[in-house]
């Protein structure tokens, strides 16, 4: 039985895969993972290009990035680097119906336009843009 879960249905762990670094980009200073690398694994990769991920946490040793981003981590330094949002450039995520979607930053008008449609991810732009402007 699984507790501290925040609705019904079923809780998939994927904490045993979905841990690889896939890509880095020096030259465009990115680097493209996925959801479940711990951070101070990600900090150990990033020490010989001169780079790390802020903030710092006390948890950074069990802290995946996808936790981070899911629950908005700042923590020690994050006035200074920023919190965990600031360094996202975009997500790929699977929606509850399957379907999957690719986040980035965008001009509001296009977010608009993608609200408009009759997608899950356009009910969850319409939601996003509804929550801002609230």
């Amino acid at each position: 039985m699984l507790h501290q879960s925040l609705n019904t249905g079923i809780v998939v762990d994927i904490s045993r895969y979905m841990k690889c670094i896939m890509e880095i980009n020096l030259k465009q200073g990115w680097v493209r993972l996925e959801a479940v690398v711990i951070k101070d694994q990600f900090n150990q990769y990033l020490r010989p290009f001169r780079y790390f991920f802020a903030p710092e946490l006390s948890t950074s040793n069990r802290a995946t990035l996808g936790s981070m981003i899911n629950t908005d981590a700042s923590g020690q330094g994050s006035l200074v680097y920023g919190k965990t949002p600031d360094h996202v450039l975009g997500l790929r995520a699977v929606l509850l119906g399957g379907e999957l979607i690719n986040t980035r930053a965008m001009p509001t008008p296009l977010a608009e336009m993608t609200a408009l449609e009759k997608t899950a991810e356009g009910h969850i732009y319409h939601q996003v843009l509804k929550s801002c402007r609230d």
